[in-house]
């Protein structure tokens, strides 16, 4: 066995890359970082040279334990006797498929990362918002203090003809020079920077030039407050900021992230967005029917636009079930800042909850939500089911579960999104006796889900976003006198 070493550095890290030749080819990345991870991508490999090669790694890394993400190409026969032993070392099976003669399988141990899988890489658009951005040259500013990581957004934005990077700034104290300069449609933004970090410039340039951000950093759960105090400053959206080992992987991603952030409307986004000390405590009280339900699907510009919602509730409201697109990192930091500002209990759900009257419950991200009903008992249902619309939480998952279960009222909502998530099952739950809400294209920063919804005919209220609460209690009133359903 051969073996060749070489130092790189990335992201103000050392980088070990091994190379170590065993039959046809195989090579992995390891990250000198505080968690340790491989990428290995092998051709025809046993099960032996597989447990060979484990060894040799960790000898010449000189440790016993290695969080190891694997990527593996081969023959199906001995990649199957390899996963068996894979699954026996604590790892998670999260992709598979057959390519012509071969078979790929990928694995991951990191559970706070964001990894994506083939299925849900790319992000669903509506036809129109397809021509958009097929007729459209996206000129693209990069703001990040590191030059490698510059350096691959450029490599990765060149892998697109329709988006033209303009400007590169290394030092944030020079992005509103050079946006002047360059009048770029969309800005990416780290968040960890000297000088000024990217919250803070977030909130001196959106307002002021109305210009779609998406903040691309690499922050952990813990940190997770600043994003949203990023987004309520005016950014549009977030990707967590790839590694050497998830390039191949995320590319995609920020392309689709980048084109669909040059549709938003940052100016609606700024009026629509109300900060949590303006919140005004309303003494409105409703008979609530005991047996009613809230639930409510939304993508880009959601989180806001939920917060902004919420903050008109009363105190006492029927049970509210979210799913917001969001990565598995950020949907528990989510709930918590919701629950901070809001006098509801607000989690993240979990596999068997019971569902209880004022309580609000965000779908976990990367996760599939379901609801199930057994007599006055409802309770959530958490699986890993593969994505749906490109989406894993998915609306129309969701919304599906919800159709199958007997209550008195159902309340469905659609809010700001890209894409078409949720209209289908949303027209389905109103042909059932739902009474059913979208926001209107005035308020929306994206107005893709909700906009599929009227066109479907989904939507028995179109409403600004500061009316929803309001119809949102008025329609789970006991009350309230149920209209016919659409047909």
């Amino acid at each position: 066995m051969n073996s060749k070493f070489k130092f790189e550095v990335f992201q103000g890290l050392a980088v070990e890359t091994i190379h170590l030749k065993m039959h046809q080819s195989l090579f992995f990345y390891f990250e000198a970082a505080q968690k340790k991870s491989l990428l290995t991508l092998l051709h025809d490999m046993s099960l032996n040279s597989f447990k060979d090669m484990l060894a040799e790694v960790k000898s010449k890394l000189n440790c016993n334990e290695v969080d190891l993400s694997l990527k593996m190409i081969g023959p199906k026969k001995p990649l199957e006797e390899i996963a068996a032993f894979v699954k026996t070392q604590n790892m998670k099976l999260l992709n598979q498929v057959i390519r012509e003669n071969d078979f790929e399988v990928y694995y991951t141990q990191n559970g706070n990362k964001l990894i994506l899988s083939k299925e849900n890489s790319s992000i669903e658009v509506t036809p129109q918002e397809k021509d958009k951005l097929e007729n459209k040259i996206i000129k693209v500013m990069i703001v990040d203090d590191s030059a490698t990581i510059i350096q691959l957004l450029s490599m990765i934005f060149k892998k697109d003809k329709n988006i033209q990077v303009v400007a590169t700034c290394e030092n944030p104290l020079e992005a509103e020079g050079l946006y002047k300069t360059h009048k770029p449609d969309v800005i990416t933004m780290d968040i960890h920077m000297p000088h000024i970090d990217g919250v803070q410039l977030v909130k001196k340039l959106a307002p002021t030039y109305k210009v779609p951000i998406v903040m691309i950093s690499s922050i952990s759960q813990e940190e997770g407050p600043q994003v949203f105090n990023a987004l309520e400053g005016g950014a549009v959206d977030y990707i967590q900021k790839p590694t050497l080992k998830e390039l191949d992987l995320v590319a995609p991603l920020i392309i689709e992230r980048v084109k669909n952030a040059s549709l938003v409307s940052v100016e609606t986004k700024l009026r629509t967005t109300f900060p949590s000390r303006n919140l005004v405590k309303k003494n409105t009280s409703y008979n609530l029917d005991a047996q009613s339900i809230v639930v409510i699907g939304s993508s880009t510009g959601g989180t806001e636009a939920l917060k902004s919602v919420f903050l008109t509730l009363p105190k006492e409201t029927p049970p509210i079930l979210v799913v917001q697109h969001i990565p598995p990192v950020f949907s528990t930091a989510f709930a918590k800042r919701l629950n901070d500002i809001l006098p509801h209990d607000v989690f993240e759900a979990k596999d068997g909850d019971e569902v209880k009257k004022n309580t609000i419950y965000i779908a976990p991200g990367g996760k599939q939500m379901a609801i199930k009903k057994a007599g006055n008992v409802s309770k959530i249902v958490i699986t890993d089911d593969e994505p749906v619309n490109r989406h894993k939480p998915s609306v129309d998952y969701f919304f599906q579960s919800v159709a199958k279960q007997d209550y008195h009222k159902i309340v469905g909502v659609i809010l700001t999104g890209m894409g078409a998530d949720g209209a289908r099952e949303l027209l389905n739950l109103r042909k059932l006796g739902a009474r059913t809400i979208a926001q209107n294209k005035e308020t929306c920063v994206v107005y893709g889900m909700p906009r599929e919804a009227v066109e479907r005919g989904a939507a028995e209220f179109v409403l600004p976003l500061e009316n929803i609460g309001d119809k949102i209690m008025e329609l789970a009133s006991a009350s309230d006198e149920r209209k016919k359903s659409a047909s």
